[in-house]
């Protein structure tokens, strides 16, 4: 009831513990996600009208009566808004399925009066959800997305993190025939030997290996199209990729055996349940457990399954558990069994006359000493492995405050103090590089401490550069298959490699990007990305084949316009003006397509035109955009008489040490 509540006030707008931020569109209430709380909530709204239904007792026509119905029906529609607030389809299906199941249940082990009160409570909570929901207030005041009618809930979801979403069921279907060709071939990437591949379709690639998988097969997806999903959106079928055929069958009977084993006990415990004196009817309990359990697997056939709401499911488990057995317990009240009269009083006489026994025994202080020992051991883990990662998460979440207000000193101190208490989380390493990159674009009088002791500039770049490229190193180490760490690796070896010239440098940069391509081999901008690389090092030759890669897995789309541009750059490498002309054309009408001005590509024809003395057409392609005053200028075109307009770049200061593109609600860029 709370954390659905806390969802029905975010969205009135009163989301008083600022929460909102991510999904302005959508309630996450306290769990911070839309699916997390639907997740939540659709294992909790049957339990509340089973619970509900077992305290109707009594006459209908008492006070008592009236206002037990009052206070269930106003705690099961806080639960129905909260719900559909979040405008999770999976979730909502499920409770309507759940609801329908239970209803049945109820018919045929609880009796038509329990039906009738069930009935009752969840009739009145409908119509008032959907008087809310559908008759708000004040329409005209509430955003035009926040009224959530059978088109919302049919249609496409608002963007957000594809950590944990993707927009309407034909991303699903294809994230699914990924996850098929992932269980049936089991790829691997090239670089790279695997262990037992024979034996990988029954055990699978391993627990928390998804997202770093999916790629071998998955489209890549998001802004950047450098990440895959990190979530099957099907709990079956992640199962099926992590922990292969074995794994997905047993999570399957996990479901099959408490449902069949919920309805056989409803079915032969039925009298003794139902006659249970002073209690609720424990059937009225079991049914609507079993209705969460119909529930969970309804809502994780297209959800995400994380630690909270899986604890959740398994507590039911256990609920599921002792409700089954609460008949034959009752048995045993009914008929108990006498036990020897003289043999407890007698130990208890014992006991009395040898307090110190316990004590005394060589046995039971072993086994004290031996409990003892574990109970520090635990301590022990929990406070390195538990505390001190809490401690560091309170550091660095300390250290994007100070890096808000630009503060990178006392940022950086923070995140020292942050990896020294736990040095094996890579996110932190990759957020101590943003850091130094700041420093490197910052003037002298905001110089790093460390690096200021340097003679020179040059010195002082590379030291920035060096620890850079250590960082990256080392996140790379703790997370191998990571995508983006490796791409983060390649440009800073590539950077110090640049700064120092050293070719071992250069090598390992290209050797990494090579191995981006192959964690994502279905990725065009991964290819494009190598493509530039050989390029700046001079290796056009070879980014030539891998263009060609990239176009054919673009085709003749929009897309295919960054491969073209390049592939004309490599033209006006060798002199081949009238292609590289050609191939700029065509890359300028796909760019148009997709939205964005082409600045890139305007620059390098306007420069092409001016070597070719034909300074009309430069200026043309220079001339300013509609956006012209929300950009930086562009740099300086050489030509005869001077520039064609005077070189500027505005240097970017930081939002949040948050890795991932885009802009923070103030409007200060992210620079990861």
């Amino acid at each position: 009831m709370l954390a659905g509540g806390y969802g029905v006030l975010q969205h009135y707008g009163l989301d008083f513990l600022g929460l909102a931020d991510p999904f302005p569109d959508r309630a996450g209430s306290t769990l911070g996600n839309p699916i997390f709380l639907g997740s939540l909530l659709v294992m909790t709204i049957t339990l509340t009208l089973a619970a509900a239904t077992a305290t109707l007792r009594g006459s209908p026509c008492t006070s008592g009566y009236c206002w037990r119905a009052e206070f269930w029906a106003l705690v099961l529609l806080i639960q129905l808004l909260g719900l559909v607030f979040t405008v999770s389809r999976g979730p909502i299906g499920g409770v309507i399925v759940a609801l329908a199941v239970f209803m049945l249940l109820m018919g045929l082990f609880a009796g038509w009066r329990d039906l009738g009160r069930a009935g009752l409570i969840l009739g009145v909570a409908v119509v008032l959800a959907g008087g809310i929901v559908y008759f708000p207030p004040s329409p005209q005041e509430m955003r035009a997305s926040r009224n959530l009618g059978t088109a919302d809930l049919a249609g496409e979801v608002s963007p957000f993190d594809r950590a944990v979403s993707v927009r309407g069921l034909s991303d699903r279907v294809d994230i699914w025939r990924g996850s098929g060709r992932l269980m049936l071939k089991r790829p691997w990437f090239g670089f790279d030997d695997p262990s037992l591949p024979w034996f990988r379709p029954l055990i699978g690639y391993g627990p928390d290996m998804f997202r770093a998988t999916y790629l071998l097969e998955g489209q890549p997806v998001g802004r950047e199209l450098e990440v895959g999903a990190n979530h099957a959106h099907n709990f079956f079928v992640h199962q099926g990729v992590e922990i292969g055929i074995l794994g997905m069958l047993a999570a399957l009977g996990v479901f099959a055996a408490a449902f069949l084993t919920g309805l056989r006990q409803l079915a032969r415990k039925r009298q003794a349940l139902a006659s249970a004196p002073f209690s609720p009817s424990p059937s009225l309990l079991l049914a609507g457990l079993l209705a969460a359990l119909v529930e969970r697997f309804v809502e994780q056939m297209v959800g995400v399954a994380r630690a909270g709401d899986l604890t959740l499911f398994w507590i039911l488990l256990a609920l599921l558990v002792l409700q089954s057995r609460s008949g034959e317990n009752l048995q045993k009240t009914r008929d108990p069994v006498v036990a020897n009269p003289g043999e407890g009083s007698s130990r208890r006489q014992r006991r009395a006359a040898n307090p110190n026994r316990l004590t005394s025994n060589p046995q039971f202080l072993g086994r004290v000493a031996v409990l003892s020992g574990l109970a520090m051991v635990i301590l022990l883990v929990i406070w390195t492995r538990d505390v001190n990662y809490l401690r560091a998460s309170l550091l660095v979440s300390a250290a994007n405050l100070s890096f808000e207000d630009y503060d990178l000193a006392t940022s950086l101190v923070r995140l020292d103090q942050a990896i020294a208490l736990a040095p094996d989380v890579a996110t932190y390493y990759n957020y101590r590089t943003i850091i130094y990159k700041n420093y490197r674009t910052d003037p002298p009088t905001n110089s790093n401490q460390e690096c200021r002791q340097r003679e020179t500039t040059r010195l002082y770049e590379i030291c920035l550069a060096e620890r850079t490229y250590l960082d990256n190193r080392q996140a790379t180490a703790q997370r191998p298959l990571h995508l983006p760490s490796r791409l983060d690796l390649a440009e800073s070896a590539a950077t110090l490699g640049s700064l120092t010239r050293n070719p071992d440098l250069i090598a390992e940069a290209t050797r990494t990007r090579q191995e981006a391509v192959a964690l994502a081999p279905n990725s065009w901008k991964l290819r494009t990305g190598l493509a530039d690389f050989y390029i700046r090092v001079g290796r056009p030759q070879e980014a030539l084949p891998v263009l060609v890669e990239a176009l054919a897995i673009t085709g003749d789309t929009p897309n295919s316009a960054l491969p073209i541009y390049l592939r004309g750059r490599i033209a006006e490498n060798r002199g081949e003006i009238p292609s590289a002309l050609a191939d700029y054309k065509d890359a300028l009408g796909r760019f148009e397509a997709l939205g964005p001005r082409a600045e890139p590509i305007l620059i390098q024809r306007g420069k092409l035109y001016a070597g070719q003395g034909q300074y009309q057409e430069a200026i043309d392609d220079y001339s300013p955009g509609p956006d012209a005053d929300d950009r930086a200028q562009r740099p300086c075109l050489p030509r005869p008489g001077g520039c064609l307009q005077r070189p500027g770049a505005e240097r970017i200061r930081p939002g949040r040490l948050q890795p991932g593109p885009g802009t923070q609600p103030g409007g200060r860029p992210s620079l990861e």
